[in-house]
């Protein structure tokens, strides 16, 4: 009987998200990606599962989160500006999913925007964290609240 681990990737059109998706595949996991708009590359690949949705359409990303062993994102603010802040409630919406899907197992990247207990002192990234404050509120503003829906929403999922 063989194992397949599942992999649920909300990327863009990024590079990092891009790298996820080629590694998964390169050590053999069955790959399902979500997005607004899937990539050619992504939809002729046999090995990769592509869906399109928004990240308010729930009955699709009930589709894509069912059936995975681990769901991971790179999906966060890509300007400076932003009219509101959606990725929280995202997260969270992704969150309630895996619990109903019992999906227990998440991985996102953030940015040293998010500060951490653990963090040390560093001037550079303190003032590219203040001009980001400054010059980017609305984007800075959905990192912080993305970090805070996985401390307060994500706690029983590893």
């Amino acid at each position: 009987m063989a194992i397949y681990h599942r992999c649920w990737c909300s990327v863009r059109r990024a590079p990092t998200g891009q790298q996820i998706v080629a590694e998964a595949l390169r050590t053999g996991w069955k790959v399902t990606i979500y997005g607004r708009q899937i990539l050619p590359i992504h939809a002729q690949n046999a090995e990769i599962t592509a869906l399109e949705g928004t990240l308010q359409d729930e009955a699709q990303l009930h589709r894509a989160i069912q059936g995975q062993t681990v769901i991971v994102s790179v999906l966060g603010p890509s300007g400076m500006t932003m009219k509101d802040t959606p990725f929280p409630d995202f997260y969270r919406r992704v969150f309630r999913l895996m619990r109903e899907l019992h999906v227990s197992r998440s991985l996102a990247l953030s940015t040293f925007s998010v500060p951490h207990p653990r963090d040390r002192f560093s001037l550079p990234c303190s003032v590219l964290v203040g001009m980001l404050r400054v010059l980017g509120r609305s984007a800075w503003r959905n990192l912080i609240e993305v970090a805070r829906a996985f401390d307060e929403d994500a706690q029983d999922l590893e």
